[in-house]
């Protein structure tokens, strides 16, 4: 039986195996990873909010279509 995946309610096919024991390297690496970039954009919505709310220098307006 493989990973069961469910979205939006429905259950999709099973995609991939089960792993039997440790993932690896390359699985480590890829949550390392993953985590890294999601850190970094949680940062850079941070910064972006910092911008707008307490410096009040326009970034986001200038940076947005008009």
């Amino acid at each position: 039986m493989g990973v069961q995946v469910q979205l939006l309610g429905l259950h999709l096919p099973a995609l991939t195996a089960l792993i039997q024991g440790r993932p690896g390297a390359i699985a480590e690496f890829h949550e390392s990873a993953g985590s890294i970039i999601l850190l970094l954009a949680g940062l850079h919505a941070l910064a972006a909010l910092w911008h707008q709310f307490v410096l009040r220098d326009g970034t986001l307006r200038r940076m947005s279509l008009r």
